[in-house]
C-alpha cells in the first residue's frame, strides 16, 4: 500500500500519537520549575501556618500544595493553572503569615486584604468567560457585563467568608469585627482595583498572564470555543520570529503563476527545522509583511484534497512517523478582491528528539534542517553530528551552539 492510499482515509489527526507525542505535549521544563517551587513553599506555609495557629492559611495552602503537585505529575492532562495566578496566592498567604507574627502589622494586613481581592476578582474573570463559553476578544464581547460579574463574584465571596467567620465565632468582640470589616473593605478594593484594569484595557499584562492563559490553556478541557481567526491573526500582528515564519504560497510561483516545487520545499524545509529544534509555527498565505492573501487553494479540487495532499507530502518527503508532531488546519478569513477563498494554512510543530530529514526521492538526498535565529539552516558533517549528540544526550539547543561558534 502506498503513502497516499494509506492516509487516504486518515487525515493529519487520525495517526496514533506515539508515548514520546504524549511527553512532548507537556508543559515546558521552566514551568515545572516554577510548580515544583511552589509546591516547596506552599509546603512551608503549611508547615509554618500549623505552628503559629493560622489556621486561615493552611486551609488556602493545602489544595494550593494539591494544584501544583498534580500539575507536576499529570502536566496538562490536569487544569493547567497560570504560574502567576498561583504565585499571587502564595505571596499573600506568606504576607499573611507574616503579618499575624508582626503585632500591629497594619499595612501588611491590609496588603494580603487588598491581594485576596486581587485573586478574588481574577478568579471572577475566569468564571464569567467559562460561562460564556468562549476566551477574551470574541466579537460580541460586553467587557461591563464581564468585569460586573467579576466584581460580584469577589463581593460575593467577601459577604460569604465574614458570615463563615461570624458563625464559627459567635462571641466575636467588637474590636474583631470591626478588624473583620477592615479585611472586607480591603478586599473588595482588591475586587475593584482588577475590575477598573480590565476595564481600561483587558488585554493588559496581568490579564495576559493569568485569566487568559488559564483559559487557552484549559480551553478543551472545559469546552470553550477558541477563534482561531482572531489568535492567528495576533500571531501575525507579533510578525516573524526563531518560532514563527511566514510564507505566502503552498506550490505556486507567484511570479510565474505556474506551479514551482521549489515553493512546496520551502514550506516543508521550514517544518523540518522547527521539528529539529523549539517547534513553531509556520502560517502559509501569509506575506513577510504580515498582509494575509490566503494560500493557492485553487490549485485543489476542495479543502479536504488539500489537506490530503498536505498530508502525503509531510509523510513522503519528511516521514509518516512525524505526522504526530505536526497538527495542521486552514484559518478562513473571508473572500479576496478576485472572489477566491481567503484561506490560512497553519502549521504548529512540536518539537522531537528523533532528527527529521527532508527528503528528495528523487535524487535520493536527505538533508538536516534547524531554526537559526528567524531562519531556517541547513547542517552537514561535523555541524549535524554534533547537534544531534547534544539533543540526545544533554537537550542543549542549536541556537545556543550556533552563538557560541559565532
Amino acid at each position: 500500500m502506498n503513502v497516499e492510499e494509506q492516509n487516504a482515509d486518515m487525515g493529519p489527526e487520525s495517526i496514533p500519537a506515539t508515548n514520546e507525542t504524549m511527553r512532548l505535549k507537556r508543559i515546558s521544563k521552566m514551568t515545572r520549575a516554577w510548580y515544583a517551587l511552589f509546591a516547596i513553599a506552599t509546603a512551608a506555609i503549611i508547615a509554618v501556618g500549623s505552628y503559629v495557629g493560622e489556621v486561615g492559611d493552611v486551609v488556602i495552602a493545602i489544595p494550593t500544595l494539591v494544584i501544583t503537585i498534580m500539575m507536576l505529575f499529570y502536566d496538562k492532562e490536569f487544569i493547567h493553572v497560570p504560574p502567576m495566578l498561583i504565585f499571587i496566592v502564595i505571596v499573600t498567604m506568606i504576607i499573611s503569615l507574616v503579618a499575624s507574627m508582626i503585632p500591629n502589622s497594619y499595612i501588611l494586613s491590609n496588603l494580603c486584604s487588598f491581594l485576596a481581592g486581587v485573586v478574588l476578582s481574577l478568579i471572577g474573570l475566569i468564571i464569567a468567560y467559562i460561562s460564556l463559553g468562549k476566551r477574551p476578544g470574541f466579537v460580541d464581547e460586553k467587557p461591563i457585563i464581564i468585569a460586573i460579574e467579576a466584581l460580584t463574584f469577589g463581593l460575593a465571596s467577601v459577604l460569604i467568608w465574614m458570615m463563615i467567620v461570624h458563625h464559627v465565632n459567635a462571641n466575636l468582640i467588637s474590636k474583631d469585627i470591626n478588624s473583620l470589616m477592615d479585611d472586607a473593605i480591603w478586599i473588595a478594593f482588591g475586587c475593584l482595583f482588577i475590575t477598573i484594569l480590565y476595564m481600561i484595557d483587558s488585554k493588559n499584562r496581568i490579564m495576559t498572564i493569568t485569566v487568559d492563559r488559564f483559559l487557552a490553556n484549559n480551553s478543551t478541557l472545559m469546552g470553550i470555543a477558541v477563534d482561531r481567526a482572531e489568535e492567528t491573526k495576533d500571531l501575525i500582528d507579533k510578525g516573524e520570529s526563531g518560532r514563527l515564519e511566514f510564507k505566502s504560497t503552498l506550490m505556486t510561483n507567484l511570479q510565474t503563476g505556474e506551479i514551482d516545487k521549489r515553493m512546496e520545499k520551502a514550506v516543508l524545509k521550514t517544518i523540518t527545522a522547527f521539528l529539529n529544534t523549539d517547534g513553531g509555527t509556520l502560517l502559509v498565505g501569509v506575506e513577510d509583511n504580515g498582509n494575509i492573501m490566503g494560500i493557492d487553494i485553487e490549485r485543489f479540487e476542495n479543502r479536504d484534497k488539500l489537506n490530503l495532499h498536505v498530508t502525503n507530502v509531510i509523510a513522503s518527503q519528511i516521514g509518516n512517523e512525524f505526522i504526530p508532531f505536526i497538527k495542521f488546519e486552514q484559518i478562513d478569513y473571508g473572500k479576496r478582491d478576485d472572489g477566491k477563498d481567503r484561506i490560512v494554512m497553519r502549521f504548529d510543530c512540536t518539537p522531537t528528539s528523533t532528527p527529521a530529514f527532508l527528503k528528495n526521492t528523487k535524487e535520493k538526498t536527505e538533508t538536516f534542517f534547524v531554526r537559526s535565529g528567524p531562519s531556517s539552516v541547513e547542517l552537514t558533517g561535523n555541524d549535524l553530528i554534533n547537534y544531534v549528540m547534544n539533543r540526545r544526550k544533554t537537550g542543549k539547543k542549536l541556537r545556543s551552539a550556533l552563538t557560541n561558534r559565532e
